[in-house]
């Protein structure tokens, strides 16, 4: 079951079902990091194809 886990379920079910908040969060935080990033770059890049 754990092969198709998404992030989100596995920061839940760290923190709420194994009672572990660090690594939850830790996850968490993780995870919406790369989603800035990658929403940043996909900004950037229809910003560029808008201008031209």
């Amino acid at each position: 079951m754990r092969a198709t886990q998404s992030l989100v379920v596995m920061a839940y079910l760290t923190v709420f079902a194994n009672f572990q908040t660090g690594p939850g969060v830790a996850i968490a935080f993780l995870m919406t990091i790369v989603l800035v990033v990658i929403a940043t770059l996909l900004y950037r890049q229809i910003r560029k194809v808008d201008i031209e």
